[in-house]
Order: structure tokens, then sequence, then C-alpha cells
């Protein structure tokens, strides 16, 4: 498998996935679903710097995460994504606000996909 994840996960706080590895189709995408949704009542920290490649798959799974997420009250925080990333994630990204980490970003979702 290509994906590798650290789950930064300390005492009442939010647990950071930490992605390293590709983000694609098969069991990557599972494997990250599968860990991101696990039961809890926290929201979610998905650092995504590590990622040397994704694709279509890979970057439906961090919007299916987000909706199931969505349903229990919980958010999923997208941290330290590529330029290229978001732009697949939400191509009409508010151009409203300066502070890029102030910024949600919308791609058809029922709600949006935070920045930590």
């Amino acid at each position: 498998m290509d994906l590798s994840v650290e789950v930064v996960n300390e005492a009442n706080s939010t647990p950071t996935f930490i992605c390293r590895g590709k983000l694609i189709r098969g069991q990557e995408s599972d494997y990250l679903f599968d860990l991101v949704t696990r039961p809890d009542k926290r929201d979610v920290v998905l650092d995504v710097e590590g990622l040397d490649a994704f694709d279509k798959d890979g970057l439906s799974t961090i919007v299916l995460c987000h909706e199931l997420l969505s349903l229990t009250q919980r958010r999923l925080l997208l941290r330290n994504a590529s330029t290229e990333m978001l732009a697949e994630l939400a191509p009409k990204r508010s151009s409203s606000r300066a502070d890029a980490k102030e910024e949600s970003f919308h791609g058809g979702l029922s709600g949006t996909i935070e920045l930590a």
C-alpha cells in the first residue's frame, strides 16, 4: 500500500491524521476512510502535506469523509492542502476573504471542508 497515516491523538484534543504517500483508488482510499470515520465525537484534522500524489477517487474519499462526519455533527478540517488539491476540491472558491486559512471551500458539498 502506498499510503501511511500517523494518528496524533492526545487526550481531549482533536485527532490529527497525518498522511504520507499516495491517496489513490483502492486500498489507500479505503484505509483512510476507515480511519477518519471511526466512531468518535470529536472533529478530525486531515494533514495532507505529505501526500506525493492523489487521484479523483482519493479526493472523493475526502469529500465522503466530510459528508459522513457532517451527518454526526463533526467537522473535517483540511491542513496543508496543496493549491492543486484545493482547486480540485473546490473550483468555485470564495475570493471574498483575504486570509486563506479562514476560507471555506465549496465543491458541491452539503457543507464546507474547512482549512485548519
